[in-house]
């Protein structure tokens, strides 16, 4: 029998310069959502670089892989849409296994 992992996802986004205080206040509101919104939601966290201020990281934790594809169609993460506002860039993907 084979165990479910959890699903790790990181997701790095840029922006465009000056735009740091609207970006985190459109993300606060998107990430207290995701997290009260949307079962199997274990870790949905924002980083600022120390390097690049323009540049940020999303940590996603979910506990299964179906929580992980209903967050792909829930109504918080339609709301994620308006991200695009402050974006400069496609953001970039990847995809853990999170071991036990």
């Amino acid at each position: 029998m084979e165990l479910e992992m959890a699903i790790g996802l990181t997701v790095e986004f840029n922006i465009g310069e000056g735009q740091n205080e609207a970006f985190e206040a459109f993300m606060a509101g998107a990430t207290a959502k995701v997290k009260a919104e949307d079962a199997g939601c274990n870790n949905y966290d924002l980083f600022r670089s120390v390097d690049d201020d323009t540049r940020y990281l999303l940590f996603e934790n979910w506990a299964t892989e179906e929580d992980l594809t209903a967050h792909g169609t829930s109504e918080a993460m339609a709301g994620m849409a308006g991200i695009r506002e402050f974006t400069t860039g496609r953001p970039v993907l990847h995809r853990y296994d999170v071991p036990d």
